[in-house]
């Protein structure tokens, strides 16, 4: 690995922890759903190719759906709800298999 992948590597295993913990966040109502997605999907930028492909990488993607669709939904407070109650079932799909994982 070169010194290049490795500082990649140490930042987005940073980001995944801070993932962990915005998802946890989500899940126990002390950040909202929008503020947690936002969250989740700006942290992550750039790590994506890094992370591969598994059920964790493919939710913290869709956290950054979710703020797309914020941003898209904002005025139509129906549609907003529905994001809300989608993120909150992936923050706590997420928070379920970090759980089983070591991200540090």
């Amino acid at each position: 690995m070169t010194k290049e992948e490795s500082s990649i590597d140490r930042r987005c295993r940073l980001a995944l922890l801070e993932a962990k913990g915005a998802a946890a966040q989500i899940v126990h109502g002390t950040i909202s759903p929008e503020d947690g997605a936002r969250k989740i999907g700006s942290e992550l930028g750039g790590c994506y190719n890094f992370l591969g492909q598994d059920d964790l990488v493919d939710l913290l993607g869709a956290f950054s759906g979710y703020a797309d669709l914020y941003q898209e939904k904002v005025l139509n407070p129906s549609e907003k709800q529905a994001i809300d109650s989608d993120v909150l079932k992936s923050a706590l799909e997420f928070t379920e298999l970090a759980a089983g994982r070591e991200l540090g």
